[in-house]
């Protein structure tokens, strides 16, 4: 049995000598297993380090350690397996062996639980052979299927080297830009922002199609939105006395969305003059054009419109979420303590005071930190786009605090206008108004909380994908100088269909925010400011009579 161990041992060392001095010669085919599928490659050069001339001869092997795989002694080791028994076939058919710390690891974890199965994998695998990652190019570890985590795909690195900007991509050091690559972040770069340059979604062509749309799309909510909240806004300057406590927060909430939507259409005739900033006299020759210099997604609050457009729409965005925890709020108070409508609007102060004091310290905090980016989809600019970490702290965050907390007072209040509703029936009473009272709340509430859940989502959808998105702009933009990733068949990139469900619901809001002013009494106020305006006659209601 020594001698049989020791005869395959000089095979394997063999192998490896000659898998080392394998070039253009090397046949790469598929990898057929579907064990290994999800690698970073899918083409592999056999014979292997192992001495494996055919897949199905490497099958039957796999199969011996599918135990150990079960065991899950180390997380890599599925992937230090394939690696192995499949070494990554370049284009240039280069061939890339696993890297030596990731030998290490998985022998250091894995070794007793081999033994356990009869197994000695590492009798024939020297990791002092394999090629350390600081000097070589080899296989770290970059795989992301269901049983790895997404991050061991974002160290983007090429043979020891980290990414580098580009010439046509750096920016001033005065500027303050980054750009975030999986998880190394480079300053002073940043991201091509003109439709034909774009590679975030797709192809050129893939993304200026969806910028296109996306424009479109955006304008026209943006318009209804417009034309719903001016409409609440109006009705109320027309007939102020109607709107009392503890229904008055919906047109403030209201008045919010028509300064957002607002935003939106100025964005769209912009173009890109707000989010796009640049050339930074950054140019550099290029064998198909005599100069050629580029504009990037603008980032910090050195460009006017940018910052404008961000303040407002910021500031009225979260204005409008605290207005809806105020909105339900003073429900409560009436509903649940019996406040009546004077007792609730006597601290109408107290209320103004946090709706626009709160998001007011937001916006400034996020100024002072100069985390304001270009939104290319949109024309207009917002904050959490080039970092995570604003993304959760001052979007994310606040939403789910302001939904949990408008959510549990809409509940509390809800809860107990159905027990008024019980008690006056139980004691023979009509309850047709109050039936319609609880249905208008339970139908705004609905309204407002579905989309916001919906945002909600979208937002933890970007924050779970987008380090993964750059890194696949990273290797698609690689043209422009970028130093290019090894090539892997995962390339995610943003689903569309998200962000356009992102802006909808954003919108959808301010557009049914007027469901509570659709009656006759909204009609009959405007019936009266069309007397008052165009006619001498004064308007009469015939149910005054």
């Amino acid at each position: 049995m020594t001698k049989i161990s020791l005869l395959f041992c000089m095979i394997a060392a063999i192998n490896i000598f000659i898998m080392e001095n394998i070039h253009a010669s090397s046949n790469c085919e598929l990898i057929q297993p579907s064990i290994c599928n999800n690698l970073s490659y899918n083409r592999t050069t056999l014979p292997n380090f192992m001495g494996h001339y055919s897949q199905k001869q490497i099958r039957e092997y796999l199969r011996l350690y599918s135990p150990v795989i079960k065991k899950h002694c180390s997380k890599y080791f599925k992937l230090f397996l394939c690696h192995l028994f499949f070494p990554s076939c370049t284009k240039d058919h280069q061939v890339l062996k696993p890297c030596k710390s990731l030998c290490l690891n998985v022998k250091r974890k894995c070794l007793g639980t081999i033994k356990e199965f009869g197994l000695d994998l590492f009798k024939y695998v020297d990791c002092s052979r394999l090629p350390s990652s600081k000097k070589n190019v080899c296989l770290k570890g970059l795989i992301t299927n269901r049983f790895y985590k997404p991050e061991m795909n974002r160290n983007v690195i090429e043979g020891g080297r980290k990414f580098t900007c580009p010439p046509l991509l750096t920016v001033p050091l005065e500027f303050g830009y980054k750009l975030q690559i999986g998880n190394t972040e480079v300053k002073n770069c940043g991201i091509p922002c003109k439709d034909n340059q774009d590679y975030f979604f797709g192809t050129k062509e893939e993304s200026l199609r969806k910028r296109k749309f996306a424009r479109i799309w955006i304008l026209v909510w943006s318009i209804l939105c417009f034309l719903s909240t001016s409409f609440t806004v109006l009705t109320f300057i027309l007939d102020r006395e109607r709107f009392k406590y503890p229904e008055r927060p919906i047109i403030f909430l209201s008045s919010c969305y028509l300064a957002v939507s607002f935003c939106y259409v100025i964005g769209y005739f912009l173009k890109e003059k707000a989010v796009c900033t640049g050339p930074f006299n950054n140019k550099l020759k290029d064998i198909n054009q005599n100069q050629l210099s580029l504009e990037l997604i603008t980032q910090g609050t050195r460009k006017s419109e940018c910052t404008i457009l961000f303040m407002i729409i910021y500031f009225f965005s979260m204005a409008s979420n605290i207005w809806w925890v105020i909105l339900t709020f003073t429900w409560f108070l009436a509903a649940k303590l019996k406040w009546a409508h004077e007792a609730v609007e006597s601290n109408a102060h107290f209320y103004h005071l946090l709706a626009w004091i709160i998001p007011a310290i937001k916006t400034i905090a996020i100024l002072a930190l100069g985390q304001i980016d270009g939104d290319v989809l949109s024309g207009v600019c917002f904050t959490g786009l080039s970092d995570l970490r604003i993304l959760k702290g001052f979007i994310i965050a606040p939403l789910l605090i302001y939904l949990i907390l408008g959510s549990s007072f809409l509940l509390a209040g809800f809860v107990s206008l159905c027990r008024i509703r019980f008690t006056i029936k139980a004691d023979g009473n009509i309850t047709d108004k109050l039936d319609k009272f609880i249905l208008r709340i339970g139908i705004f509430s609905i309204l407002y909380k579905f989309p916001a859940i919906i945002v909600i989502a979208c937002h933890f959808y970007e924050l779970g994908n987008r380090l993964d998105w750059m890194i696949s702009f990273h290797g698609r933009a690689c043209e422009m100088g970028f130093s290019c990733p090894p090539k892997r068949d995962y390339q995610p990139t943003p689903e569309y269909i998200y962000f356009m469900l992102k802006y909808l619901m954003m919108l959808i809001v301010g557009v049914t925010s007027g469901f509570w002013i659709w009656s006759t009494k909204t009609t009959l106020t405007w019936k009266k400011a069309y007397y008052r305006c165009f006619t001498k006659r004064q308007f009469i209601n015939e149910t005054d009579l």
